[in-house]
């Protein structure tokens, strides 16, 4: 079984590094596949380490008014890149006016329309206009409009105007529903991706096992046939959800072998549910009947007040404050432990001058200061951001989190697009 998954591993590492390649060979000139490869990642919230350096792609802004140039352009508007080259609002509106003017839908289909990349990256850009001309985004509703109306081939297609329709809140959230065996790679790996960052796009279908049936597929077809894409639009899709597949199955198998017993997976499970929806019950108590004054969080101890009270529905015996083991020495005092499902709980929130790096650094701190607790053997961590002091909560929880020397720690940021 080990020697099985090294050498998966080494298949899936095989393939990723492929895919690096052509997206740095092929990433360093401004197109709406590259563009499109710069969304993605930003989407999935990776670092972009295969791409050229993006601001410094628009080099000829005198040709926004084309639709490829544009649709380039509107990829990097929406995902905040900056750069001497990139236009303001002003010449983007006097652009797509432009664009406006030209037929949509002419006989020999040459518009930007039968361009799904092209359709998704000016919509994009056209949403991060603050200051939108109403009847250039009229225009533009009709255009995805009419293009959602019509029957589409390729499913690639079909899903990037749906998606470019629910940018501008036109289109509905999923379609009927597809069958694996009949989509292509790319169209699987768009729908993992797509999974990553909206919970309403993939089919009911698909996610009723928590794509584990998406994963399998993914992941089957990759080990059994070499990864080709045809540009970088579709490198980066595929990496993004090759890798996504990868981690979710790695880290569900390692959930199913982890040595902890039914009571304390429960109890681990239930905490970090409670955690990730703390937000949903914080909003909901801001808000009382009849205009009463509603409880506001204003610091770490709020949270942990909150926190120590949600626990106690669910738990007979939760303790504060107990003292922990110590560390580089000195010692400490925990949040919350649960002695007897062996689990202790942690609380931070997030303000100016407690950011992400200085929440990594005090995660990592009370990670080791735990290992060697005899009743703790599931360290949760509720990192409570409403703020959004947490530039990549995705990294934080990722970073931080481990199983190792018999303690599995688990982070949550939130709210995390609940």
């Amino acid at each position: 079984m080990v020697s099985m998954s090294r050498e998966l591993t080494l298949s899936f590492g095989a393939q990723l590094q492929t895919l690096e390649q052509f997206l740095r060979a092929n990433g360093s000139r401004l197109s709406p596949e590259v563009g499109f490869a710069a969304y993605v990642f930003n989407s999935a919230r990776q670092n972009n380490l295969f791409l050229g350096n993006l601001a410094a792609l628009v080099s000829e802004p005198r040709r926004l008014s084309e639709a490829p140039v544009l649709a380039a352009t509107g990829y990097l508007r929406s995902i905040r890149v900056k750069g001497p080259n990139l236009p303001c609002d002003v010449d983007w509106r006097a652009a797509l006016k432009k664009l406006s003017q030209r037929e949509a839908f002419p006989a020999d289909r040459s518009a930007f329309t039968y361009r799904p990349l092209e359709v998704l990256g000016i919509c994009l850009g056209q949403m991060s206009d603050e200051k939108a001309d109403a009847e250039l985004a009229a225009w533009l509703n009709n255009v995805v409009g009419r293009l959602l109306e019509q029957e589409h081939s390729e499913v690639w297609a079909r899903w990037l105007y749906r998606l470019a329709g629910q940018t501008l809140g036109i289109a509905g959230a999923r379609e009927v529903g597809s069958q694996l065996e009949l989509l292509t790679l790319t169209e699987i790996a768009v729908l993992r991706w797509v999974s990553l960052w909206r919970n309403d796009f993939v089919p009911p279908s698909l996610v009723s096992d928590g794509f584990a049936a998406l994963d399998r597929e993914l992941l089957g077809r990759c080990i059994t046939n070499p990864v080709e894409p045809r540009d970088t639009a579709e490198a980066a899709v595929i990496w993004v959800a090759l890798r996504a597949a990868a981690t979710a199955r790695l880290e569900s198998a390692l959930a199913e072998t982890w040595q902890l017993t039914r009571p304390e997976k429960d109890a681990a499970a239930l905490v970090e549910n409670v955690c990730r929806r703390f937000p949903l019950f914080a909003r909901q108590l801001s808000t009382r009947h009849d205009s009463r004054p509603g409880f506001r969080i204003k610091d770490e101890y709020d949270v942990q007040d909150l926190l120590h009270a949600l626990l106690l529905l669910h738990f007979d015996d939760v303790r504060p404050e107990e003292v922990t083991p110590s560390y580089a020495g000195n010692s400490s005092r925990m949040d919350f432990l649960l002695k007897s499902e062996k689990v202790v709980v942690e609380a931070k929130m997030t303000r100016k001058t407690l950011g992400q790096k200085e929440v990594a650094n005090q995660l990592i701190e009370d990670k080791e200061r735990y290992r060697t607790h005899p009743d703790c053997r599931t360290l949760v961590c509720l990192v409570y951001d409403p703020e959004g002091y947490c530039d990549n909560p995705v990294a934080l929880e990722k970073d931080v989190a481990a199983i190792s020397g018999g303690l599995r720690v688990v982070v949550i940021v939130s709210p995390r697009g609940l």
